[in-house]
């Protein structure tokens, strides 16, 4: 999927700097940027010192080029040009609820401080739950949508199904955290 950010100092009625500040995507989208500015260039550029990239700069009325969103994590960023300008990408390990597929909730291996984020491609909508704990979403994942993200902080074994059909023995799956 691809993502899209604007970016604005000149109009008071816009927020400024990055919108979002914070966007969510799933690992292998990408983002872009647009510059809504007329008069001023921006250039998006990473913060962590992981992972080095930088957009080069957008001039007014423009877009970025595509940045592609391939290792789950968090990436924060900021411009070049303004330092008050800040943002990140929340990165999800993608879990999807495909149409047809058995098991409907794969199980699925991620890293501590890691994130999933479900995509639901089948015709019904779905609510991953945990089978303990405190729930995940407050509403169902329509069909079509994305989830929000869900950050596991701690190593192991996380299992769940869906609250819409908890009897579904096809709607259960296992988030291990290493």
């Amino acid at each position: 999927m691809l993502w899209r950010v604007t970016i604005q100092r000149d109009d008071p009625n816009k927020p400024k700097g990055f919108s979002p500040q914070q966007q969510q995507a799933q690992g292998g989208d990408a983002v872009f940027w647009l510059n809504q500015d007329s008069n001023t260039t921006h250039q998006p550029v990473s913060t962590d010192t992981g992972a080095k990239w930088s957009v080069p700069p957008i001039t007014g009325g423009n877009s970025s080029t595509q940045l592609d969103l391939d290792v789950p994590g968090v990436v924060n960023y900021k411009c070049a040009l303004h330092d008050d300008e800040t943002g990140s990408i929340v990165i999800a390990n993608a879990v999807p609820i495909a149409n047809g597929a058995e098991p409907l909730f794969p199980s699925t291996s991620i890293s501590a401080g890691q994130s999933v984020s479900w995509s639901n491609s089948d015709s019904c909508a779905h609510e991953p739950t945990p089978d303990s704990g405190n729930a995940w979403f407050t509403a169902p994942i329509e069909s079509g949508d994305i989830s929000a993200c869900v950050a596991f902080g701690t190593a192991g074994s996380f299992p769940y199904h869906c609250k819409l059909h908890p009897d579904n023995a096809n709607e259960k799956g296992t988030i291990t955290v290493a």
